[in-house]
């Protein structure tokens, strides 16, 4: 084909989806934290390491790594969801207060409704009050017994039959409003964050350590590799560590990639 024709075709747009040429993996031995590593990965024609299989993960480890057997940055992480009532409903209407979730602190994922029906936020592991409700009848409700964390709060509905408040509407607003005593209460809408791999697609392998990922310190959002046996962990993203590169991406006609929104270079 005509070069000057290819370059054409390129620039209009008319090139296949990009896929990496190989599937290699690069030790990187440089400390970095995830975005540093994800950029760097990038500038390098390649992405922060893709594992689709535990043949990929077995590929990756044994990747030549100069003795190096602690824990490495892989191309996971963890990115907030829609806001989701405890039946699985994605909510459609909303009563939020002075603070609007887009100024949502990381940890502040569940919601709570005060003495006014205003919602605000609150880190889900605080304990406060709570509502059950009828899963059929929404107007029925009860009040829970003590103050919970909101998980607790969830289980302790489920467990007697009910659900934590869910509120479509005005309406049932004005009736979970009604059972406030105190300052604010817990309602079952909340934000659940979920794990994506920093190159758009499907990808639904896992490795995780027992026990992970734990989110033991309040903030860990990225995944690391243990090199000493294949098993993953989640990490504070600001946390320095060697990482893995993946595949070849030079020659291609461009690279889009997610993190935390569409990026393209």
């Amino acid at each position: 084909m005509d070069e000057t024709l290819m370059v054409i075709l390129l620039l209009s747009g008319f090139c296949t989806p990009c896929t990496p040429f190989r599937n290699d993996y690069l030790f990187i031995n440089k400390n970095m934290t995830w975005d540093e590593a994800y950029q760097y990965c990038l500038m390098e024609q390649k992405e922060l390491a893709q594992i689709q299989s535990l043949e990929n993960n077995t590929s990756m480890l044994n990747t030549q790594t100069a003795g190096y057997t602690d824990k490495a940055w892989i191309g996971l992480f963890e990115n907030a969801s829609d806001w989701t009532w405890v039946d699985g409903e994605t909510a459609t209407y909303f009563e939020w207060g002075n603070v609007q979730p887009d100024n949502i602190d990381t940890d502040e994922y569940c919601v709570t409704i005060d003495n006014d029906g205003r919602w605000g936020f609150a880190n889900c592991s605080l304990k406060k009050p709570f509502v059950c409700q009828d899963d059929v009848d929404l107007e029925k409700l009860h009040e829970g017994e003590g103050e919970m964390t909101w998980n607790d709060a969830k289980t302790s509905c489920t467990e007697s039959g009910w659900l934590l408040a869910t509120i479509p509407d005005s309406k049932v607003n004005s009736d979970v409003q009604s059972k406030v005593n105190q300052t604010e209460i817990w309602i079952g809408l909340s934000r659940p964050k979920l794990w994506h791999w920093s190159e758009a697609g499907e990808n639904n392998f896992t490795n995780w350590q027992e026990g992970q990922p734990d989110n033991s310190n309040g903030e860990d959002s990225c995944a690391a590799v243990v090199l000493k046996d294949g098993t993953w962990t989640d990490e504070p993203c600001n946390a320095t560590y060697p990482f893995f590169c993946y595949g070849d991406r030079s020659g291609m006609c461009g690279i889009v990639s997610l993190r935390k929104a569409w990026k393209v270079y």
